[in-house]
């Protein structure tokens, strides 16, 4: 029986995206922290990319919310739903399927970032954004691994 005594699991989804390389190359990915004001929640943001670009340019994304122990709310490890991202310069912008902005960051940098609070799939998720249009999100500049 489940912890609740209904009967019921829940069977974790797998987030997965595809990083396409070829024989010697790796994937790598870039894992960015953004944090609220009060630091009740936390956004993971990694990028993916192939070792041998130069460009880095990004083939797959994850966003996910995680909850601190001064969150009030159980929500943790909502994904974020990005249908489209871009890169110009070094500025990441991220679009819900509706066409609506619902994050935008520096890459490679820390500095803040602004999330949407409204719209399909983006900061409504988060604690703070409750009464709000937008909210800003706080960072440190990323840290790199091999996949």
């Amino acid at each position: 029986r489940s912890v609740d005594g209904n009967g019921s699991f829940v069977v974790p989804m797998i987030r997965l995206g595809a990083a396409p390389r070829n024989a010697g190359e790796k994937t790598k990915v870039e894992t960015y922290l953004l944090g609220t004001t009060s630091n009740k929640e936390r956004i993971r943001a990694q990028l993916y990319y192939n070792s041998a670009d130069t460009t880095k340019a990004i083939l797959g994304v994850n966003f996910t919310v995680l909850s601190t122990t001064s969150s009030t709310k159980t929500k943790a490890n909502v994904p974020i739903y990005g249908s489209s991202i871009t890169q110009t310069g070094e500025v990441v912008s991220v679009k819900s399927w509706d066409g609506t902005d619902l994050l935008s960051f520096t890459r490679g940098v820390s500095g803040t970032a602004t999330i949407a609070c409204t719209g399909t799939g983006g900061g409504a998720a988060l604690e703070e954004c409750s009464g709000k249009t937008t909210n800003t999100l706080s960072y440190s500049a990323p840290t790199t691994t091999d996949l």
